[in-house]
């Protein structure tokens, strides 16, 4: 139901194409933040979720991820429109009550880091078992000290950083170890803003950068980062 509405409606614009727990996280940030009404979880999480466990059980970054994505679906469980025609109706939650319990789930989800796309990367893939959980400029550094070595592809650090840099820019100021450390993850930042795969084709194709090029930032940047 979600990728039918993403077709029409512009507010699913940023909606993950690809089924999995970044589409979850979607719903819960989206209505934390007011882009969309709680109403429109509460009607299409449960089954959004109960659609991906079909496909493949979901793969969670952590416990502790998937403890709170549950919580969701406890409140949603206990869900009625008028909880005083309940028995117990303190057991019921009202939609004022969901979302309360979204925003309180979207504040320790930002808190435990990357975004959803790095979420679903991690999943699974035993090179993101090191990958700080917080969202911290630990997060900033590991990427490209993981780059650097190899471990990680150019590519996929263009795919990411700057995504995984806005995260951890919403959590609060980085807490940079140094001037020097904030300048060269800032030189990485200018490099992959202006990457190009194919420079020919830009305006001014000298000022612009082929990854190539972006990975030998990343790697000067590598030895003027502090990892803990």
């Amino acid at each position: 139901m979600a990728g039918a509405m993403a077709d029409s409606d512009p507010r699913y614009a940023t909606f993950p194409p690809e089924p999995g727990v970044a589409q979850l996280r979607w719903y819960i940030e989206s209505v934390a933040s007011g882009a969309l009404p709680v109403e429109e979880l509460i009607r299409s999480f449960r089954s959004l979720h109960e659609t991906l466990e079909q496909v493949e059980r979901n793969k969670y970054a952590s416990k502790e991820e998937a403890r709170l994505i549950w919580d969701v679906l406890w409140a949603l469980e206990f869900y009625s429109p008028d909880p005083s025609k309940e028995q117990n109706p303190e057991e019921w939650n009202d939609a004022a009550a969901v979302w309360a319990e979204v925003k309180r789930v979207a504040e320790r989800l930002k808190k435990l880091g990357g975004s959803p796309r790095t979420t679903e990367m991690r999943a699974g893939d035993p090179r993101f078992e090191t990958f700080p959980i917080e969202t911290h400029v630990n997060q900033l550094r590991w990427y490209l000290l993981q780059t650097a070595k190899g471990v990680l592809t150019i590519h996929e650090f263009l795919k990411d950083f700057r995504d995984l840099h806005e995260a951890v820019e919403r959590n609060g100021p980085p807490e940079y170890a140094t001037p020097e450390e904030a300048r060269a993850i800032w030189d990485v930042l200018w490099a992959v803003e202006f990457c190009s795969l194919d420079v020919s084709k830009e305006d001014n194709p000298e000022d612009w950068y082929i990854p190539e090029e972006v990975l030998a930032v990343v790697k000067r940047a590598a030895e003027k980062v502090a990892w803990p």
